[in-house]
């Protein structure tokens, strides 16, 4: 195991891990405007090749969204 003070334990062992491949994830690009067909297309084939499943009726959602830009403050 590893300690990172920022996030605290963190756990090495992958079989603790939520997304693994062949885990079944849903899309979802309601938040990207004109852009949706694109964001999906390329989410689609990012899932791919990550080893998920896309399926419409996945609990696990990834969700892409656009918005103005966001100015960080130290």
């Amino acid at each position: 195991m590893l300690f990172t003070p920022s996030i605290g334990l963190q756990v090495l062992d992958p079989s603790v891990f939520l997304l693994k491949p062949g885990v079944p994830v849903s899309i979802d690009v309601s938040g990207t405007g004109s852009y949706a067909d694109r964001v999906r297309s390329l989410l689609e084939a990012a899932v791919e090749r990550s080893g998920y499943k896309n399926s419409s009726t996945a609990e696990i959602k990834v969700v892409a969204m656009i918005g103005p830009p966001v100015q960080k403050r130290d």
